[in-house]
């Protein structure tokens, strides 16, 4: 036995190069094979009939096809062919035709068939399949399929998972010592698990406490079920379903927290370059010409048109600011240029775009549940390219609220404005108010001077305004009335104001950072404020920030601060700094060195020293070690007033799957369980530090609903004869849904038969292999060369053929020495008896 080495994938490659090269740049449907290239001899031959059609393959069904239309990917899916005439057709199914985008009018419909010949029914259409790469190429006029904005996926792609049952948990520990107290300690556990079924997700969050302290009793609370709900996708509306403990978004009306039915428009089903607001950009071009549009000297979109008007209706949003510059470039190379004005804010849609949120349900406050059944329901509508109407109605007992307001994109900015009316009737009191709220926001970009105001907003409430939470607290108690909310008790906004600026001073100067606010209060003439300017640049490799705030409280209590902090890299992963800060009753001067180690920088480290008034002086470290299965954070400080403390932080999430069980270090809402059995040490890629566990299962714990996600894994830490049909796979999940990713690995024994018959004449190049299961294992190449690369025994028989008679094939005995993982490849000699035709 002789040991060489050899690429089977290039001797793959050959032999498909060889058989299919001949009609690569064929434009007949036929071509004939010279047989005679591929003989052993002269007495054997090889049937190769079947290649003599263009894109010639076996029929039946096959998985995980990247369709293409006009080389544009529209998704992966299963692909039927059917025997034709000549060779396999592709057959044209409902399923097929969403995916493809084709317009009704673009396909010959036939009546009571399932599946159809797709060349046929589209004879305007050029299809290729490529089986070795498991891609098909529709190829077509443009005007047959439908136009779809960027970022669309067909519904119809929109995947179901698997079920499953996960719970993310939070276990924190605090436990500190000082000397006029004496030892505290503080645990706190927090879960939220559930299960995904059947399209629907079901979630519950809750927590417990303990607390132990050498001064008081020790403490146990009561295990805490903070909310507990079903959810679901309804893809039609393209809206989401919840029941339950649900809450309300504050957007346009009170933020509300309630138990029954909430029915939400979910922007996430739409295509990505729908989401969001972005105004439409419309023109004419006099030819056929180009349009570039760019925002903030960045060019965002590009798009050829023909001659006439245009709409251009699916631009990605952008931030909260920058016009919108439009060059138009004519086929005689003139050039036009306009500006659209552009700046968001949320209560800005889309033309013709309907978002809403209608809730039903009885009102809950802390962990008690209200009699009253409540109704809220809110609209946002894109009335024009410019202009979007909001309306919105909230509805209990003795108590009712409207509201209504617009939205303008203009040249200056983005404005909305919106008032909402109040009907409170307190039964206590038995007195009626009815009161008004009016709030204006702003944003806008001004590109002179590169300032973003992001917002600026004021609202002013009137007197007899009454929010419904207060007017149902107010309801359900005995000793709570009007009066009682209008104390200083119940402190009711009068006024608001916000602002938040950002000034780029370019890379030279740095970015300055201004925010602030200031409230006041119908039962208090005081006033409480905050704002906070800072400014951030770099000399060389040393970063600097410096700040300033300050703060007033109801109490006329004034804390103004300062702050300066100095960073500089050392080296890629670590990091040194200093800070300084000071206010009224405190001033610190704190020194740190922070930074990453390990593989994947899976553990990180801190530590610190500091000094205060008084000759304070403390020390501090700290640490996290992220792993496959868990975070693992924990600090530690003393000072030298003999003050300790230490907490310790684990937090992960458990999956139970058809599988069995995986860890991971965190879960969201939407994640795969990646199955690849036999692949114990593959990392997942994209993640840090999460890799196949030894039970061939792991974890992706974050993917993006309604659009295409990558799975892959990286085999590199494997042994090189681990086999896997494909490394990476596109999912693209429905919200809420626990995706299952599995990757085909199988244990290739490297094998290289030296096959000759039993006259010692070579096997025909290009002759099939076949185990005593009759599942094809490789093909002759070469000098009677035989890749076998899908034995699953020891030993048996392989029967190769090269003619459909049995004069054209032979059968050999093999007994391999051993099956199991290696690197090398071993080679065996062995005589292939052939049965001859005066044989009986």
């Amino acid at each position: 036995m002789r040991k060489i080495r050899l690429n089977p994938v290039a001797i793959v490659c050959q032999l498909y190069c060889l058989l299919h090269s001949s009609v690569l740049f064929a434009d007949e449907s036929e071509t004939e094979f010279d047989a005679s290239f591929l003989r052993g001899n002269e007495d054997l031959s090889i049937d190769i009939s079947r290649f003599n059609h263009k894109n010639a393959f076996v029929a039946g069904r096959y998985t995980d096809v990247e369709i293409y239309v006009n080389a544009e990917k529209k998704g992966i899916t299963d692909l039927i062919f059917i025997e034709g005439e000549k060779k396999a057709t592709l057959c044209l199914t409902p399923h097929l035709v969403e995916i493809f985008d084709l317009k009704p009018t673009a396909y010959q419909k036939q009546e009571k068939q399932e599946c159809i010949d797709a060349e046929v029914a589209i004879p305007e259409a050029n299809l290729h399949f490529d089986i070795a790469n498991l891609k098909l190429e529709l190829t077509l006029p443009q005007a047959l399929t439908e136009k779809r904005p960027q970022g669309y996926t067909s519904p119809s792609l929109w995947q179901d998972g698997v079920p499953a049952l996960f719970v993310n948990y939070n276990l924190n520990h605090y436990r500190s010592y000082l000397p006029s107290v004496g030892t505290t300690s503080n645990t706190y556990l927090g879960l939220r698990g559930g299960m995904n079924f059947a399209g629907w997700s079901l979630v519950h969050t809750g927590s417990k406490s303990w607390q132990t302290t050498k001064a008081y009793t020790d403490f146990s609370s009561k295990y805490e079920s903070i909310e507990t709900y079903l959810r679901k996708p309804i893809a039609p509306l393209k809206s989401e379903l919840t029941l339950g403990d649900i809450s309300t978004s504050g957007d346009l009306l009170e933020g509300l927290s309630l138990r029954g039915v909430r029915l939400v428009s979910d922007d996430r089903m739409l295509p990505s370059a729908l989401r969001g607001y972005a105004p439409v950009v419309q023109g004419i071009a006099k030819t056929n010409a180009s349009i570039v549009i760019k925002q903030n000297g960045y060019t965002i979109y590009q798009i050829n048109v023909p001659a006439g008007p245009f709409i251009i209706d699916d631009l990605y949003p952008s931030g909260y600011g920058g016009d919108l510059s439009v060059e138009i470039t004519e086929s005689n190379g003139e050039k036009r240029q306009f500006t659209v004005p552009f700046a968001t804010l949320v209560q800005l849609v889309r033309p013709n775009q309907l978002k809403y949120q209608l809730a039903y349900g009885r009102y809950r406050h802390g962990n008690e549940l209200y009699k009253q059944n409540v109704f809220q329901g809110t609209l946002q509508y894109g009335l024009f390219n410019n202009v979007s109407l909001n309306a919105g109605l909230s509805k209990t007992e003795n108590y009712t609220a409207y509201l209504a307001g617009i939205g303008l994109n203009t040249p200056v900015g983005a404005f909305i404005a919106d008032s909402t009316w109040s009907d409170a009737y307190f039964i206590n009191s038995k007195k009626r108010y009815k009161g008004y709220s009016v709030r204006a926001s702003y944003s806008v970009k001004l590109p002179v001077t590169d300032t973003y105001i992001t917002l600026a907003t004021y609202r002013y409430s009137s007197r007899e305004y009454y929010n419904l939470s207060d007017t149902l607290v107010a309801n359900n108690s005995t000793f709570i009335d009007d009066r009682v909310i209008q104390s200083r008790l119940y402190l009711r906004p009068k006024s608001q104001y916000q602002i938040s600026i950002n000034q780029s001073l370019g890379d030279k100067w740095g970015t300055l950072y201004l925010t602030g606010s200031t409230q006041t209060y119908w039962q208090s003439k005081r006033k409480n404020h905050q704002y906070q300017v800072s400014y951030a640049n770099h000399i060389g490799r040393l970063n600097y920030h410096l700040g300033f705030s300050q703060t007033r409280d109801l109490e006329h209590r004034k804390d103004t601060a300062f702050y300066l902090n100095l960073s500089m890299p050392l080296g890629k992963q670590h990091y040194a700094g200093t800070s300084y800060s000071q206010s009224k009753h405190y001033q610190s001067l704190q020194a740190n060195l922070n930074g990453s180690i390990g593989e994947d920088n899976a553990l990180s480290y801190g530590i610190g020293l500091s000094t205060a008034k008084q000759n304070y002086r403390a020390i501090n470290a700290n640490m996290a070690y992220s792993s496959t299965y868990a975070t693992f954070n924990g600090n530690v400080s003393q000072d030298n007033q003999k003050n300790r403390q230490l907490s310790t932080n684990l937090a992960g999430a458990l999956v139970l799957h058809p599988y069995g069980a995986s860890l991971t270090p965190a879960l969201g809402d939407t994640f795969a369980i990646v199955r690849a059995k036999g692949a114990s040490g593959a990392k997942i890629n994209g993640l840090y530090n999460q890799q196949i566990d030894m039970f061939g299962n792991g974890i992706m714990p974050y993917l993006s609903a309604y659009e295409r996600n990558y799975v892959s894994i990286n085999p590199e830490e494997l042994p090189i004869n681990v086999e896997f049909s494909a490394t990476q796979k596109e999912v693209i999940p429905k919200a809420y849904t626990a995706m299952l990713v599995k990757f085909e690995t199988s244990i290739n024994p490297m094998v290289l038969f030296a096959v000759q018959t039993d006259n010692n004449q070579p096997i025909p190049l290009g002759a099939e292999a076949f185990d005593e299961d009759n599942h094809l294992v490789g093909y002759v190449v070469q000098g009677g060369q035989l890749f076998a690369s899908k034995l699953d025994k020891p030993k048996g028989n392989i029967t190769i053929r090269w003619e459909p008679t049995k004069a054209g094939m032979c059968t050999f005995y093999y007994e391999l020495s051993t099956l199991a993982v290696s690197e090398e490849l071993k080679t065996y000699n062995v005589q292939c008896k052939q049965e001859r035709l005066n044989e009986k």
